[in-house]
C-alpha cells in the first residue's frame, strides 16, 4: 500500500509534464489522473487501517491515509472531474489542464 500511495503522489507530477511536453493527449490524460484518484479513493475505504508515512525520519511530517483522506480525494477527484469535462471543448491550453490535476492532495496531518 505504501508504493501504491508514493505513486499515486508522483503520478500528477509526471503526467503534469507529460501533458506539457505532449499537448495533443492533455484532456484524456487529465481524465485519467482523475480517474486513478478515484480509484485510490474507493481502495483507501476498502482498506480500513490506516497508512502513516513519516517524512523526513521522526522529525519530518506525518502523513496519514485512511478513510477520511479516501472521503477528501473522491471529492478532489469529482470537482477536478467536472471541471475538466466542463472545460473540454473550450480550447484552454496544456498549461491549464497541468494546473488542473497538480492541484495538493488532501492529506490531512495526524493528530
Amino acid at each position: 500500500m505504501t508504493n501504491i500511495t508514493i505513486a499515486w503522489m508522483a503520478l500528477p507530477f509526471f503526467l503534469g509534464l507529460t501533458i506539457y511536453l505532449i499537448p495533443k493527449f492533455d484532456r484524456y490524460l487529465a481524465l485519467g489522473v482523475v480517474l486513478v484518484s478515484a480509484g485510490y479513493a474507493l481502495q483507501l475505504f476498502i482498506n480500513r487501517s490506516p497508512l502513516t508515512l513519516q517524512l523526513l525520519d521522526h522529525f519530518g511530517v506525518t502523513l496519514v491515509a485512511d478513510q477520511l483522506s479516501g472521503y477528501f480525494i473522491l471529492t478532489n477527484a469529482l470537482v477536478t472531474a467536472a471541471v475538466i469535462l466542463y472545460c473540454w471543448g473550450s480550447g484552454k491550453t496544456a498549461f491549464f489542464y497541468t494546473q488542473v490535476i497538480i492541484s495538493p492532495p488532501p492529506w490531512r496531518p495526524s493528530p
